[in-house]
């Protein structure tokens, strides 16, 4: 067990969680990428921060099938998560994202709600936020972002903001004022997917 306090700095190239847990109260963690693992939990709290090591890259966390990310407040800036385990997100803000990769990629189980909000991140040649899970919002605002294509031989790729092939519920929170090149400014349902609003 971790606690990082107090306006504490830790600045890692890649972080593993194996197991373990790790509390960002009220200091900065600058990454790379972050890896939770078999069992494991990162908590962020109000007053805390996770950020990109490098201003030329964005630090990627990725959440195996066992393990949990809860965010209860604090900002990350630069993120992007691969979420196949537990992703609660009840409080805090995602945003400054320049990438080609989904700030939000869930396979596992998301669930939004409370104040959070991700906003004000570009994604090019992808989907800003992709389900093929469970994501269920009952608070929080999704706003503010774009999703820009990419050519492909010739060919443009149009993007989306929100795209969902799992189960999307939506019972609160704000979905609004995002901007896609492609269908879904504000959700597209894929084929494989199902939405309750």
């Amino acid at each position: 067990l971790v606690y990082l306090i107090d306006g504490g700095l830790l600045f890692l190239g890649n972080l593993q969680i194996d197991g373990g847990t790790l509390i960002v109260d009220s200091g900065t963690i600058g990454s790379y990428s972050i890896s939770i693992t078999n069992g494991g939990t990162l908590a962020l709290y109000a007053g805390g921060a996770i950020t990109s090591y490098s201003s030329y890259a964005s630090c990627e966390i990725s959440i195996d099938t066992t393990s949990f990310f809860i965010m209860n407040g604090g900002t990350m800036t630069g993120i992007n998560v691969q979420n196949s385990g537990t992703f609660s997100m009840n409080g805090g803000t995602i945003s400054g994202y320049k990438g080609s990769k989904n700030v939000i990629l869930n396979t596992g189980t998301f669930a939004m709600s409370g104040e959070s909000e991700i906003s004000n991140n570009m994604v090019t040649g992808n989907d800003l936020i992709q389900n093929e899970g469970t994501f269920t919002m009952t608070g929080g605002k999704i706003t503010g972002n774009e999703a820009i294509g990419k050519v492909l031989l010739f060919f443009k790729i149009k993007r989306s903001t929100f795209i969902n092939k799992g189960t999307f519920t939506m019972s609160g929170g704000e979905i609004s004022n995002n901007t896609a090149d492609g269908k879904g400014g504000g959700l597209l349902i894929d084929v494989t997917g199902s939405a309750e609003l």
